[in-house]
């Protein structure tokens, strides 16, 4: 990643897939980093409640707006629940922003099982 790029990388997968794990382990290996979880959002407002869903994605939206406004060079989205139309408006404001957006789908092929999954900046360099 060359200093002037701004990349958007949003994680898409089911709960207990490692995206936010998948998301700490990418803004270890950079500087100046905003990673943006739903996790954040029910860790701040309790337990999940599916009344607040739209507040939450709303939140999740609000803070890479501003991420991008702050033109953060690696800005990352942990969310299960992004939806098609959710997804195309975050990417028409990255790209106001001069942002290149990739979405990567995250599988749980560990059966639920985090030890299983061993994921670590090591293993990221070698996929690299």
């Amino acid at each position: 990643m060359k200093s002037t790029d701004r990349i958007f990388v949003v994680l898409r997968g089911v709960p207990g897939s490692g995206k936010s794990e998948i998301a700490n382990v990418l803004a270890s290996m950079h500087g100046c980093v905003k990673v943006i979880t739903t996790d954040d959002y029910w860790t701040r407002h309790g337990s999940f409640d599916k009344g607040l869903l739209l507040q939450s994605r709303e939140w999740t939206f609000c803070q890479a707006r501003r991420a991008f406004e702050e033109h953060t060079p690696l800005v990352i989205l942990a969310d299960s629940s992004i939806q098609e139309r959710e997804f195309k408006r975050y990417v028409e404001l990255a790209e106001v922003d001069g942002y290149h957006t990739y979405c990567l789908i995250v599988e749980n092929r560990h059966g639920g099982n985090r030890q299983s999954r061993g994921f670590g900046r090591g293993h990221l360099w070698r996929v690299r």
